[in-house]
């Protein structure tokens, strides 16, 4: 049975869990909601500003896949669940399905389609929510309570390259490359293994490597069961502490609408060797780009103490608070993580020939009301 959802309101998110930030995701379980796998990976691309992306986005959401190995994905799914009579191997993936936040990290009820038509009248429609949503309210959870935000919500859904290998986007999990020195190869993953299980969850494409990795601490032995020339062998990848920070993860939609919220900055940009060079960026200075400094704008959420403070788009962050040379996404979790709403910040910016400083407060993360768009 295929079923195809459109509106993710109703789901309970502790078992429909996925990234958040996909075009689209494919969930492969049985009528008992035992997972067997997913389908459906991206490994970035940016935006610049809604619904308007960068021109590496469509490579980025589809490199990584293929209708091969969407085939391939399938058919292993099918000797998976030919086969589901193994209680351990259920038991294994469904100790995987708790909820990260529980229940309620929406926090907020969901309004139920009132009578009449709802084109008719206006309104009165389920409200839906976008999935970049609600890995937007889950930072929210942390960070409106004034709880630094978990690795684990930053830099979800590691991809595999983070840790050293490459893998055949026309098979389910076979290793197309590994990078020399690197943990992957430590652990003795060569080119042309099939990895069967990670982390105790059977893999049948990218997106269950991402899933079993963004369960993994942060740093610690996994398990992994491939199979090397016919034969299955057990391997143990051991992963370093910090390891999950080797990723970027403000390209995700969902921090596009945060960087608003929380520092009313937009379209941020890192700028290439050749443009620091040019513009007479130093080694241990940041190179992020502002596109816009925001308005406050009814029902948005957005700080506009930003602007207030003086701040203007095309400035250039070299510093926030003082700190070394930092990514967008380096300089996003430094706020989400040590800056508590209403707390002040300091960017020294470059404007021109000039460097400025401006503080300013950051804002917790407002929710707008109504749909989502």
């Amino acid at each position: 049975m295929r079923v195809h959802v459109t509106r993710i309101s109703a789901l309970d998110h502790g078992v429909f869990r996925f990234d958040k930030n996909l075009s689209f995701a494919i969930l492969f379980m049985n009528s008992d909601l035992d997972m067997y796998g997913r389908f459906g990976t991206r490994a970035g691309g940016s935006f610049k500003g809604p619904f308007r992306p960068m021109p590496d986005t469509l490579h980025m959401a589809n490199k990584d896949m293929s209708s091969q190995g969407f085939a391939r994905a399938v058919a292993r799914v099918l000797d998976l669940h030919s086969s589901w009579k193994d209680e351990k191997r259920k038991a294994a993936i469904k100790d995987l399905l708790a909820p990260k936040l529980g229940k309620s990290y929406l926090g907020r009820p969901l309004r139920r389609r009132t009578t009449g038509t709802s084109r008719a009248r206006g309104r009165g429609r389920n409200e839906c929510f976008h999935c970049h949503r609600i890995a937007e309210e889950e930072v929210g959870f942390y960070f409106n309570n004034r709880k630094p935000v978990p690795d684990e919500l930053l830099w979800s859904f590691p991809m595999p390259d983070k840790i050293g290998f490459v893998l055949d986007s026309g098979e389910c999990a076979t290793i197309q490359s590994v990078v020399s020195g690197s943990d992957a190869a430590k652990a003795g993953m060569k080119q042309g293994d099939d990895i069967l299980v990670l982390n105790g969850h059977h893999i049948v494409s990218i997106a269950d490597v991402q899933w079993a990795l963004d369960q993994a601490p942060d740093d610690g032995k996994l398990p992994v069961r491939i199979k090397r020339d016919g034969k299955e062998q057990d391997i143990t990848l051991e992963l370093p502490k910090g390891w999950r920070r080797r990723d970027q993860f403000a390209w995700r939609y969902s921090f596009n609408g945060l960087k608003g919220k929380v520092l009313g900055l937009d379209e941020l940009s890192e700028l290439t060797d050749a443009e620091r060079k040019t513009e007479g960026i130093q080694a241990n200075e940041s190179s992020v780009r502002i596109g816009r400094v925001l308005r406050a704008r009814r029902g948005s959420g957005f700080n506009a103490k930003a602007r207030a403070s003086g701040l203007r788009s095309k400035d250039i962050i070299l510093q926030i608070d003082g700190r070394g040379r930092n990514t967008e996404s380096e300089i996003l979790a430094y706020v989400l993580q040590e800056k508590h709403p209403g707390d002040d910040v300091k960017l020294t910016v470059l404007r021109g020939a000039k460097r400025l400083d401006f503080t300013f407060p950051v804002q917790r993360i407002l929710k707008r009301s109504g749909h989502d768009h």
